[in-house]
């Protein structure tokens, strides 16, 4: 996982315990719509500025890594 995107994670991870403590099936929709909105909005739109602003650099370093889940995406 690359360092950058490990921060919203872990600022994620209080509310995905709240929801797990509470037992509400409701409490999951937040973490759900943060993660959602991470790993489908904000992450790509991070890699298109990364590509923008370093080029052929981080785009080989984009190779070496995934995105999000390690060894997957």
């Amino acid at each position: 996982m690359r360092p950058k995107k490990l921060v919203p994670f872990l600022l994620g991870s209080p509310v995905i315990a709240y929801a797990l403590i509470t037992k509400n099936v409701w409490s999951i929709t937040i973490p759900l719509f943060l993660f959602s909105f991470f790993a489908f909005y904000n992450a790509p739109k991070l890699d298109k500025y990364l590509k923008k602003k370093y080029g052929n650099e981080y785009e080989e370093y984009a190779k070496m890594t995934k995105m999000l889940i390690p060894f997957i995406y």
